[in-house]
């Protein structure tokens, strides 16, 4: 699945999200998310979950792409130049695996 040109901005939730899918984002941009940017999970359908993120994206939330844990960070491929990845907290405490890139 390719998302080209697309602005997701001041949703409750997640500005994209990836489920059990391989997804190209092109042009991309999200800010003001609750939940952040993009969120890339596995599903029980696939063991094919991966997102590509182009140099045109660009994210503005704290958690920019994540996913709901290291364990299924280590299931998904990830191909973002210039984003480091760490475990961290979310604002409830929950740890979350997140792909960050500083401006």
């Amino acid at each position: 699945v390719r998302i080209e040109n697309v602005v997701a901005k001041d949703n409750d939730g997640v500005g994209v999200l990836v489920n059990d899918s391989a997804v190209t984002l092109s042009n991309v941009q999200t800010s003001g998310n609750g939940w952040g940017g993009v969120n890339v999970d596995t599903g029980s359908n696939t063991n094919d979950t991966s997102l590509t993120v182009d140099a045109a994206c660009a994210f503005g939330e704290a958690f920019q792409i994540y996913c709901d844990s290291k364990a299924m960070a280590e299931e998904i491929t990830v191909t973002a130049d210039g984003y480091t990845a760490a475990e961290t907290a979310d604002q409830n405490e929950n740890m979350r695996y997140v792909w960050t890139k500083n401006a």
